[in-house]
């Protein structure tokens, strides 16, 4: 299955421009359809939250603040429009009225891939669900997720982070229209408790049989998992880390600490994640 659809979020925050240029990059890569959408709780909901009592100032501050956010949004849309950004694919802008997470993870049912941000390391653990990971766990649909700072490729030479889990074989199978497309793969393969050296191999081996060539590497475990994989796949000048995500839940990793959060939180390459 090729790449045809593709779902950006926006919020109004400084990043909402890096999701738009990495769209623009897949999207002018495959062909792909660039929908973008803003989601804006209804005015009763905001006031709702607010509670009893509060003044007609607090509510109307409120409001303007999602005032705000819109505008933003649809700001850095029109001017990414304007420099070409899309490039020769079609691209539109929306705003829905709902919770984001509950929004954004519906929508991303119906498209083959959900552009969003890696999320930044602050030095604590959030025990709120993010947006991220609701969007993963609950959409059913693959997501790639890309660093604060410009990028200029996505998929040339791709990482793939595998310990045969469920979460790592639908990543990989997400991955294929990437796969196929790259210059270089590599199958990095950290040797932790329970995974074992002949899985890179049988990796290797079943993308072969699509006609990916890839190249199997065993890590020792050092610093951690995350930070092992990272590494590896900068040493390899990767555009593209594919792993699996969540293979516990988001809020046990945040309590107890998991690959998925420690990646998304030292990420500085894109990210193609599947729960």
């Amino acid at each position: 299955m090729d790449i045809r659809s593709l779902l950006v979020p926006l919020d109004g925050s400084p990043s909402d421009r890096r999701r738009l240029d990495a769209a623009g990059l897949v999207a002018e890569s495959f062909g792909a359809r660039v929908a973008v959408l803003h989601a804006r709780l209804p005015d009763g909901r905001v006031i709702a939250a607010l509670g009893d009592g509060v003044s007609n100032r607090t509510i109307r501050e409120a409001l303007e603040r999602y005032d705000q956010e819109e505008h933003r949004a649809r700001a850095v849309y029109d001017a990414w429009c304007a420099v070409g950004g899309p490039g020769t694919a079609t691209a539109s802008f929306q705003v829905g009225h709902g919770f984001p997470a509950t929004l954004f993870a519906r929508q991303a049912r119906c498209a083959d891939l959900t552009i969003l941000s890696s999320t930044a390391r602050s030095g604590l653990r959030r025990l709120d669900p993010t947006v991220e990971s609701r969007i993963l766990t609950r959409s059913g649909r693959p997501a790639l997720l890309v660093p604060a700072h410009p990028i200029a490729s996505v998929g040339r030479v791709i990482a793939i982070a595998w310990n045969a889990s469920a979460e790592a074989a639908r990543a990989v199978t997400d991955a294929m229209p990437f796969l196929v497309r790259a210059t270089q793969i590599r199958v990095l393969t950290v040797l932790e408790r329970g995974v074992r050296e002949e899985d890179a191999a049988a990796l290797v081996a079943f993308l072969a049989d699509h006609g990916v060539a890839a190249k199997p590497e065993l890590l020792p475990v050092d610093g951690g998992v995350a930070a092992t994989l990272l590494d590896a796949a900068r040493r390899a000048g990767s555009d593209l880390l594919v792993l699996g995500a969540y293979a516990r839940s988001p809020l046990r990793e945040r309590l107890c600490g998991g690959v998925t959060d420690d990646v998304l939180g030292a990420a500085d390459i894109p990210l193609l994640m599947s729960h």
